[in-house]
C-alpha cells in the first residue's frame, strides 16, 4: 500500500508575503462640469436666448407700395398689387488650393438690390414715369379712324370729331366709289351720288382734343424714387399682427416697359422694376421694420 504524502504550507506563506506587499491604488472620481447660466460668449457656456425663436409669422397676402419722385416730389400709390418681390444678388469667388483643389474660402464681391412689383391697373403716371416725361393737360392732334355713317336727312352725316383742314374721303359701300363732300365742324355734307339710309366709309380725318399727354423723348434714363412697400404679417391663427415695411432712401425707377393687348378680356399684370441706390444724406440704402399693428 503506497504512503501518502505529508503536505506542507510553505507555498501557502509564500503567497500571503506576496499579497502582503501588494499596492493598493485610490481611482480620485472626478467633479462634474458645472455649465454657466450666463449668455454665451466663449467656451462651455450656454446659448445667447432668441426672443423670436418660438414665434410664428406668416406673409398671408399682397400689401401696398408708395413711391415718391425725388425731383418733383409726386406721390405715386399702388394698392392693387399681384406680386412684390424684394432681392439682393451678390458676386461671388471661390478661392481654391491644395493638392485636390479644396475651397478655403469665398469672396463676396458687388452687391445689388431691386424690386419687382406687379399690378392689375394700368396706370398712367407709372408710364409716364417709365417713357421719362411726366403727364401734363394739352391739347393734341390726332387722326380719326375710317368709320361707317349712315346718311341722314339732307345727305348730311354728323362725324364723332370736328375735323381740322380738309373734309375725309368718303366711299360708296354699295359701289365702292369716291363720293363728293364738304365739311364744316362736325357736319359732313356729301354732294355726290348717295340717298338717305345709304351706308359710307367716312376715311381718317384729323381733330384736335384736350388729353393728358407725356412727351416721348429720344432718350431716357432712370428717374430717382423713394420706396415703401408694405406687407401685413399673421399669426397661426391668421391673424395679422404686424405690418412688414421696406422702406429704401433712393432708387432708380427702370424705364423698361411692355404695353401689351390682346383680343380676350384678361387680367392686365403690369410688371415694374427699381433698382435700389445710395442716398447721399443717408449712411445706409434704407431698413425693414415690423410695425405692430393695434389689436
Amino acid at each position: 500500500m503506497a504512503k501518502k504524502k505529508k503536505r506542507t504550507y510553505d507555498s501557502v506563506g509564500e503567497k500571503s508575503t506576496q499579497l502582503k506587499n501588494t499596492k493598493q491604488f485610490v481611482v480620485k472620481e472626478e467633479q462634474p462640469l458645472v455649465v454657466s447660466t450666463e449668455p454665451r460668449v466663449g467656451g462651455n457656456k450656454m446659448a445667447k436666448a432668441n426672443k423670436f425663436l418660438t414665434e410664428e409669422l406668416y406673409d398671408m397676402t399682397i400689401g401696398e407700395i408708395l413711391v415718391t419722385d425725388l425731383e418733383t416730389g409726386m406721390e405715386m400709390f399702388s394698392g392693387s398689387l399681384k406680386s412684390t418681390n424684394v432681392n439682393k444678388t451678390a458676386t461671388k469667388t471661390a478661392i481654391r488650393a491644395g493638392r485636390d483643389n479644396t475651397q478655403w474660402l469665398e469672396i463676396v464681391g458687388d452687391s445689388e438690390i431691386t424690386v419687382e412689383v406687379t399690378d392689375i391697373q394700368a396706370k398712367r403716371d407709372w408710364l409716364a414715369l417709365k417713357i421719362g416725361g411726366t403727364l401734363e393737360t394739352a391739347t393734341v392732334e390726332l387722326e380719326a379712324f375710317p368709320k361707317n355713317y349712315k346718311v341722314g336727312e339732307g345727305k348730311a352725316i354728323d362725324l364723332d370729331q370736328a375735323v381740322v383742314g380738309v373734309a375725309p374721303v368718303v366711299y360708296n359701300k354699295k359701289t365702292g366709289e369716291v363720293i363728293e363732300a364738304s365739311v364744316s365742324g362736325k357736319k359732313l355734307t356729301l354732294t355726290g351720288d348717295v340717298e338717305q339710309g345709304d351706308v359710307v366709309l367716312v376715311g381718317s380725318y384729323k381733330y384736335s382734343v384736350e388729353a393728358e399727354k407725356v412727351d416721348i423723348p429720344a432718350s431716357s434714363s432712370g428717374r430717382d424714387v423713394a420706396i415703401t412697400i408694405t406687407r401685413p404679417q399673421a399669426n397661426s391663427a391668421q391673424k395679422v399682427v404686424c405690418e412688414k415695411v421696406w422702406k429704401f432712401y433712393r432708387a432708380s425707377f427702370s424705364t423698361d416697359f411692355v404695353d401689351e393687348a390682346t383680343s380676350e378680356k384678361s387680367e392686365s399684370a403690369i410688371s415694374t422694376s427699381f433698382t435700389i441706390l445710395k442716398h447721399a444724406d443717408h449712411d445706409t440704402l434704407g431698413f425693414l421694420a415690423y410695425v405692430p399693428v393695434n389689436q
